[in-house]
């Protein structure tokens, strides 16, 4: 199994040596958000999309009008036959590794699908997309060039959520660590063509908890919202950037 390393924005491309000599193709990670899982199915006849996200239970309504997260580490596991592991000090260099992030997602409530990150990457045929949401390290490279570029995210934060619970602001905000491994059923092919994948959040999940709405407001009800977090991301295939899935090509973990 080999694990490829997928560059910022900003990186046109794998590093030469991991990619020399392998056929390519045009990679982009691109960004939805829905309120409702349609945008799973392929016979979804539409995909709602969100300006600034209101749900209303009982007496509370809650108004989600910003949501940004930093991402890390984000990496596609090709599939292959054999096992591959650059985790301990031995590198084997058959399995590509490159270093990136961190870098912020600013998921389009105004609707739409944004691209968020655009790679050059080995063809072949991968059954998984890992990354992680998760406060920037200070001792990580990047870390003075990505608070340079967004001097108004709080430092030690992985989640920014701005809105209103019952007419009164509220800024979300988390310092957890989430791990996300979503896979593909059946594989992402990438070619010589362009291939786009789509994650798709679901933030309307975040604050409901059954048919009770979470207070972000109150400090007890955190642990619950991060939860939810964890559970509304989803991926497919996507070349068209419609936000829905093409030909089956996705994941079901949401």
């Amino acid at each position: 199994m080999r694990t490829i390393f997928l560059p910022a924005a900003a990186v046109a491309c794998l590093a030469c040596s991991d990619a020399s000599g392998l056929d390519t193709g045009d990679f982009t990670m691109s960004f939805s958000a829905t309120e409702s899982a349609s945008a799973r199915t392929a016979t979804a006849p539409s995909v709602t999309t969100l300006s600034d996200i209101t749900i209303t239970e009982g007496a509370n309504t809650l108004v989600v009008t910003r949501a940004r997260l930093v991402l890390d580490e984000i990496e596609l596991e090709e599939f292959s036959g054999r096992d591959c592991d650059n985790s301990g000090p031995g590198r084997d260099p058959s399995c590509p590794e490159i270093e990136i992030g961190p870098f912020l997602v600013e998921l389009p409530l105004a609707g739409g699908v944004r691209s968020a990150i655009s790679a050059r990457i080995p063809a072949g045929s991968y059954h998984e997309i890992e990354f992680d949401i998760e406060p920037v390290d200070d001792s990580n490279a990047g870390a003075r060039t990505f608070f340079a570029a967004h001097p108004d995210i709080p430092r030690n934060q992985s989640v920014v959520i701005e809105g209103t619970f019952n007419g009164q602001p509220f800024t979300f905000m988390s310092a957890s660590r989430f791990e996300l491994e979503l896979e593909f059923e059946p594989n992402l092919v990438v070619g010589s063509g362009g291939t786009n994948v789509t994650i798709d959040v679901d933030v309307s999940s975040w604050f409901r908890l059954g048919t009770t709405l979470l207070n972000p407001l109150d400090p007890a009800a955190a642990a619950s919202i991060e939860s939810r977090i964890l559970a509304s991301f989803a991926a497919f295939r996507d070349d068209d950037r419609d936000g829905r899935r093409d030909g089956g090509h996705g994941s079901d973990d949401r």
